[in-house]
């Protein structure tokens, strides 16, 4: 693998990261079918690891929105969330479910 193919793999995969640190599911699922696509022909063992590691973490995001519903992974108190928030990016009930959760559980990874 060259350096370059490394790049894109690692640049896919802090992407990945920060749509999962906001907690945004569909932006989490979007990144990392783009960051499995780069990594089956060009990841190192230790970014596959990575890969499949955030996998699982993106498969726990989408099952607590199945329970909580769209958007209550998101993490509120993220200012990336916070600006998407105020220009309109998120459905009114992505960002009620996301408040509701935080009220709920202030201190569960959502701010």
């Amino acid at each position: 693998m060259n350096a370059k193919h490394s790049e894109l793999v690692e640049a896919s995969i802090e992407r990945a990261l920060l749509a999962r640190d906001a907690g945004d599911a569909k932006a989490f699922e979007a990144w990392m079918r783009k960051t499995s696509q780069y990594a089956q022909a060009r990841a190192s063992s230790k970014q596959l690891d990575e890969v499949k590691a955030l996998q699982l973490q993106l498969a726990n995001i989408q099952e607590f929105e199945s329970r909580h519903g769209p958007g209550s992974a998101l993490n509120v108190a993220h200012p990336s969330v916070k600006r998407l928030i105020n220009r309109g990016h998120y459905t009114e009930n992505e960002v009620r479910n996301a408040q509701a959760v935080k009220a709920l559980c202030p201190l569960q990874g959502n701010g």
